[in-house]
């Protein structure tokens, strides 16, 4: 019989804006997973005597912009305008513009083609009918906010 002699688990941890730390990261909620599976631990005696460690291998902050940002509504209008869709929705993954955000302090916003169905895949591709209304939505959303 062999026994190992350690276990590695992996987890991710995807939290929302408003459950970011003071400076806008995760240390409070690294700290609030941390505590949970600490106590979670000391219930087993052999894990009480063996408490796990920890590590994170990445930090990435979340991100949301308000919907009554100007950039948000000019693309709203810019959707309607061509008949797009206008539908807000969020990503559960990190991207850029979220670290730009809370760095620079200016909204930053993902837009695209209708489905993410297609991204970071063998072949990955864009339908060329959703490349072209993205490129119009943000010609008429860029002429809409320097005008």
């Amino acid at each position: 019989m062999t026994i190992p002699d350690r276990a590695e688990i992996d987890l991710s941890v995807l939290i929302l804006p408003q459950q970011a730390d003071a400076s806008g990261w995760t240390a409070d909620a690294q700290a609030e997973v941390e505590a949970f599976l600490r106590r979670w631990c000391e219930t087993d005696s052999w894990l009480a005597e063996h408490p796990p460690s920890f590590r994170w291998h990445t930090e990435v902050n979340p991100s949301e912009t308000p919907v009554d940002a100007a950039s948000v509504q000019a693309l709203l209008q810019a959707n309607a305008a061509l008949g797009l869709p206008t539908v807000l929705g969020g990503l559960g993954s990190w991207y850029d513009g979220a670290t730009f955000a809370l760095e620079a302090r200016t909204p930053a916003l993902m837009y695209g083609p209708r489905a993410i169905d297609w991204a970071h895949t063998v072949n990955e591709y864009v339908p060329v009918e959703d490349l072209v209304n993205c490129a119009k939505g943000i010609a008429i959303a860029g002429w809409r906010l320097c005008r």
